[in-house]
């Protein structure tokens, strides 16, 4: 396992170190993707992706019963 660590400035701008930049392929206008499905617990990857690949495993339809579409619509979405 590899450990680097970088510092946030005041702006919220972290250097990311030379070694991670080469691993990682990155270049000046690359794209950084941060994921996490718990909140606590991130994942970072790299490239060219448009924020449309983000959601491109969650993208289809499902069949739901009215029950469940009334019950849906009236949550408070706040």
């Amino acid at each position: 396992m590899i450990l680097e660590q970088a510092r946030v400035t005041s702006k919220g701008q972290v250097t990311i170190p030379k070694n991670v930049r080469d691993a990682m392929k990155l270049n000046e206008g690359s794209t950084l993707v941060f994921t996490s499905e718990d909140g606590v617990h991130w994942h970072l990857s790299a490239g060219a992706h448009e924020s449309k690949d983000v959601f491109a495993k969650f993208a289809g339809t499902i069949d739901i019963d009215e029950e469940s579409t009334e019950e849906l619509r009236s949550r408070d979405m706040t």
